[in-house]
């Protein structure tokens, strides 16, 4: 019932209904968040996962916008949960039109974006010797030894970007296609050049801008079915050979191949990593040496040897 009402009332209707008083205002927020057009604008700032976990946890919080007092219940929750609900009440109320009144609420109850434990969090993960880089790219040679070849190519063409899951789908269906492929990739400067497609991978949080290949990473892709593999599939597959999902490790291997094995300087390693930092330095003074390319690639190389299963 609500879906088909949703139809018929327009989200500008919606939101207006949203402001003061209105005793409507629960079932109009349940209304606004079923018409499809909230989902749409989180798709627009984020990959599809996050939007769907955004989407999800809106709804379970949706009522805080509408009684305040409940915005104390964030506070019994664990840190990263509490974030999470937070991200999406900020999200929602900027979409409805009550951003101040969220940020009224966040002030009443002291409710911080930090969950307080960063940096113990980044000195664990730091010496957390089930996550070396050894450890890792051991993981990553059992997985692709137990998966079939498209999605072990897959996890292979992920950890020699270095992209998350979603942006290497979206890059293997860019190749894959004749029409994209003559703007995506820079055959001279051998460079997949995501910038080139910013709605895909350039968004508020997380960006990528470039990718270093060769011909034998392109080859990898080329050679995968039409049929390109979905990150639900990729769940279902480690699933069904007893894998845990961690296609994560292979940006983590990208990332400490590089710097370790390949001596890269780790401003060129976030370039590549889409991550652009506040540095004065990096931003305005820093120049990349002329053979940085070359370096890149060759240590890129060595990696994809020291994958091969």
């Amino acid at each position: 019932m609500v879906a088909a009402l949703a139809v018929v009332v327009t989200t500008t209707a919606i939101v207006a209904g949203l402001a003061g008083s209105n005793p409507l205002r629960p079932i109009l927020l349940l209304l606004l968040l079923s018409t499809g057009r909230f989902h749409n604008l989180l798709m627009q700032r984020m990959n599809e996962k996050t939007a769907e976990d955004r989407l999800m946890y809106a709804k379970r919080c949706a009522s805080i916008l509408i009684d305040g007092s409940k915005a104390q219940s964030l506070l019994q929750l664990k840190p990263d949960k509490r974030v999470h609900c937070m991200k999406a009440i900020s999200c929602l109320a900027r979409y409805t039109g009550q951003y101040d009144r969220w940020h009224q609420l966040r002030q009443s109850y002291n409710l911080t974006w930090s969950t307080g434990t960063e940096k113990i969090d980044a000195f664990t993960r730091f010496f957390d010797s089930s996550k070396t880089l050894e450890t890792m790219i051991e993981w990553l040679r059992q997985a692709m030894r137990a998966l079939p070849k498209t999605y072990s190519d897959f996890f292979l063409f992920s950890a020699l970007t270095g992209l998350p899951c979603s942006e290497a789908l979206a890059s293997v269906k860019l190749i894959k296609n004749p029409e994209t492929f003559k703007i995506y990739y820079n055959a001279d400067q051998q460079m997949l050049q995501h910038f080139a497609f910013p709605d895909i991978f350039i968004r508020r949080t997380k960006a990528a801008y470039i990718s270093l290949v060769n011909k034998e990473i392109l080859g990898i892709v080329q050679n995968l079915p039409q049929q390109t593999p979905t990150y639900n599939g990729l769940k279902l597959i480690c699933r069904r050979r007893s894998l845990s999902m961690r296609i994560k490790y292979c940006r983590k291997i990208y990332s400490s191949w590089l710097r370790q094995s390949g001596r890269i300087e780790s401003e060129i390693i976030d370039m590549l990593s889409g991550r652009v930092g506040k540095n004065i330095f990096l931003r305005h003074y820093y120049t990349p040496s002329l053979n940085y390319r070359a370096k890149v690639l060759d240590s890129i190389q060595e990696l994809h040897k020291a994958l091969d299963v």
